[in-house]
Order: structure tokens, then C-alpha cells, then sequence
């Protein structure tokens, strides 16, 4: 999980500071609530 939202703030980079925590706040908000762990699962459709 921690490499699929450090890869996801790495794209976010061109974003606002504001703009881009309030994004990885709610990933990571979904994430956690999704009980994705794996990488894989995080990607998964």
C-alpha cells in the first residue's frame, strides 16, 4: 500500500501543495477503508 500512494503523490507533483494533500488524504482514506494492503491490491479493478 505505502508504494502504491508514494507512487501516486509522485504524479500528483505538478498539483498545488493544498491540492495534492487533500487528494492523498482521501486515497489514503480509501485505502485504509478498503483494507487494500498489497500493492496489487490497490491497483486491481
Amino acid at each position: 500500500m505505502e508504494n502504491y500512494l508514494a507512487e501516486l503523490e509522485q504524479l500528483l507533483h505538478q498539483l498545488h501543495h493544498s491540492d495534492k494533500e487533500e487528494a492523498m488524504n482521501f486515497y489514503r482514506e480509501y485505502v485504509m477503508d478498503a483494507d487494500l494492503v498489497t500493492y496489487e491490491q490497490c491497483i486491481s479493478g
